[in-house]
């Protein structure tokens, strides 16, 4: 049963981050009546312009965290970024339900954690990589790797801080550049073989009290470590498919128990011979499934919205081949402009999604995407070079 937002009965959801994704997902948990609560780091983030409520707090302080959530007293709590107090999450899982679970989302959140499960418990194939904690013990782990190789922080979303080394003398700078970007208090740093593959997927992965389903795959192209667009249906082979289903029904069985529920994006690199190898897991909605918007009935957003208030999980069918592009913004500013009537003016099928963000900072953000249906990747990108967003 649900009630109704500010009564006695209303059902609580906090969610701790307050990006596109969860605004998203305020937006389909306020379509089922449930009252959403959001804490960010950061005033004025997007589902925080949406939500009930919304508290901006530092939520690495475990203080102000946990006074956070004595004061909402929430039903459940849905973790949408990775810098937040760990200790306190797992604290309030004692008396309250989180998605999926405190333990996934620790895990799922340190790069070296969730490497090492999939690798080492899970039998997933992984590229060679190495961990360094200090900028010597990078230089020494890239000797190792070889070059190129790839650096990311083991803390961090959106590709921030990561890096494509290709000389020895830039080591120094991709050191920092990943401590500059790491979230949390994680310093250390994964070093991964750089290989040539033939496309990455997104599998959105689904866990209902055991039952292990998925969405249809997600292709998607990247750009300095974060996704440019991302498209369905996905253009792979069987073979594939069933190999990177294989690796992620191990994954989310290791980290979840039978009374869990929770969606999961896991991210694979797919090579012209067809091997798989398991990259990053998000235990939550996954920006390149943005895409869901306009391919099937239902999103990713409202399917979890779904799960989160133990309703019947609806149908994840592709209905419509759809593309979603980033809008991306380079030029740092405090007051935002876009133009979308010209794009909005052709004659495809498109929609535009703007995320609310108040700022640019670092000279690039994600701002938006851009939704098209019935139109092809290259199409996407002709358009979205064309217009001037």
């Amino acid at each position: 049963m649900i009630g109704s937002p500010y009564c006695k009965n209303a059902y609580k959801v906090l969610l701790l981050g307050g990006g596109e994704l969860g605004k998203e997902l305020v937006i389909e948990l306020q379509r089922l009546g449930v009252e959403t609560h959001v804490c960010d780091n950061k005033d004025m983030s997007p589902a925080g312009q949406v939500a009930h409520f919304t508290y901006h707090i530092n939520m690495l302080d475990a203080t102000e965290l946990q006074t956070t959530i004595d004061n909402v007293k929430p039903h459940c709590i849905i973790p949408e970024v990775e810098a937040f107090n760990i200790d306190v999450l797992k604290e309030a899982e004692k008396t309250i339900k989180v998605f999926p679970n405190a333990r996934a989302t620790d895990i799922t959140m340190n790069r070296q954690k969730i490497r090492d499960l999939a690798h080492l418990e899970c039998g997933c194939q992984t590229t060679n990589h190495e961990y360094a904690d200090s900028e010597q013990a990078l230089f020494t782990a890239v000797d190792k790797i070889g070059m190129p190789c790839v650096i990311k922080p083991l803390m961090s979303s959106s590709g921030k801080g990561q890096s494509i080394l290709r000389n020895r003398d830039e080591v120094s700078k991709c050191w920092k550049y990943a401590q500059d970007n790491s979230r949390g208090n994680i310093s250390k740093v994964i070093v991964e073989e750089f290989i040539e593959f033939d496309s990455e997927i997104t599998l959105m992965t689904l866990y209902d009290h055991g039952k292990v389903s998925f969405f249809e795959p997600i292709q998607h192209e990247q750009k300095q470590g974060d996704y440019l667009l991302s498209s369905q249906p996905a253009q792979i082979s069987e073979t594939a498919l069933a190999k990177a289903q294989e690796y992620a029904t191990n994954v989310v069985n290791k980290l979840c128990e039978p009374e869990d529920r929770g969606i999961f994006g896991m991210e694979f690199f797919i090579t012209l011979s067809d091997t798989v190898y398991f990259n990053e897991v998000s235990p939550r909605p996954h920006d390149t499934a943005m895409v869901t918007m306009c391919t099937q009935l239902y999103s990713q957003f409202t399917v979890y919205a779904h799960m989160i208030t133990n309703l019947p999980i609806p149908d994840t069918k592709v209905y419509f081949p759809g593309v979603s592009h980033t809008l991306l913004k380079f030029e740092n500013t405090d007051n935002p402009e876009f133009h979308i009537e010209p794009i909005l003016e052709t004659d495809r099928d498109v929609s535009v999604r703007l995320f609310g963000k108040t700022n640019v900072t670092n000279n690039r953000r994600r701002m938006g995407v851009v939704l098209f249906r019935n139109t092809s990747p290259d199409q996407a990108k002709s358009l979205m070079n064309t217009f001037a967003i």
